[in-house]
């Protein structure tokens, strides 16, 4: 592992876990190998019952972790925002991993004291992740979508500024506390590179109607909740009958 560098930001990994010890494994050993000295990772999890806490607790990485009950993911990630030390703070849930050893360290040179910082991230099947979102111009997409948590790096102050996640929301609440700090002047600029990797098993993508209707009417709630004036009420208005239509029938097709 390379020495700090003191002109650079010291980061935070974020993980919050429920029964999900392989996956949580993964991800620990992928923040355990990075190259940059000056992070922590910090976990939360949700008083698993498939031995989480036990093998936290016998880990030779150095991570933080508390393991009680709590109300869903926001009020997990908000645990570990309190317990978070770092400049900057990355969002990587249990599963998730760096693309390879060097990924912070390079994403870290482009941490100038931008409030938010996009990276791509790959994602697909475990293991097979292959298709990349790059985040080309984040503050037009943040609009309409979300970005991947796991390629944004985000200032910790920031939180101290707008508020922390919004446990109301039990799928969006990255997409609602990223349009928040949009709407209340946060810079945001991509990154080069890929930073992360996202299997595609997470509860955001899934691909059944049931799941696809729950996500899209908590994005449909923070379209209303933020929504930057008249005219993208009226192109939110225009756009969201057609676009349900839209996926209501590719999710049937793809039950049949």
């Amino acid at each position: 592992m390379n020495p700090p560098d003191p002109d650079l930001p010291r980061v935070t990994v974020l993980t919050a876990a429920l029964n999900a010890r392989a996956a949580l494994a993964r991800t620990v050993d992928s923040v355990a190998v990075q190259d940059f000295a000056d992070r922590e990772h910090v976990v939360v999890d949700g008083a698993s019952t498939d031995g989480t806490a036990d093998w936290l607790k016998g880990l030779d990485a150095p991570v933080r972790w508390i393991s009680e009950p709590d109300s869903g993911i926001a009020e997990a990630l908000n645990k570990g925002l309190a317990l978070a030390r770092g400049d900057y703070v990355l969002v990587l849930q249990a599963g998730d991993t760096f693309l390879d050893a060097g990924s912070l360290g390079r994403a870290a040179g482009y941490l100038d004291g931008t409030d938010i910082v996009a990276f791509g991230v790959m994602t697909g099947p475990k293991g097979a992740e292959n298709r990349v979102m790059h985040p080309r111009f984040p503050a037009m997409r943040l609009l309409w979508k979300p970005l991947p948590h796991q390629g944004i790096l985000v200032r910790r102050d920031l939180f101290l500024w707008i508020g922390r996640f919004d446990p109301a929301f039990g799928i969006c609440m990255d997409f609602e506390w990223l349009r928040r700090a949009q709407a209340n002047g946060a810079s945001i600029r991509p990154g080069a590179g890929v930073l992360a990797k996202m299997p595609d098993d997470g509860i955001s993508s899934r691909r059944d109607w049931p799941s696809l209707r729950k996500r899209f009417a908590e994005e449909r709630r923070v379209h209303r909740m933020h929504c930057p004036g008249p005219v993208m009420a009226a192109v939110y208005a225009a756009l969201w009958p057609p676009y349900l239509a839209y996926r209501w029938l590719r999710a049937a097709l793809a039950a049949s």
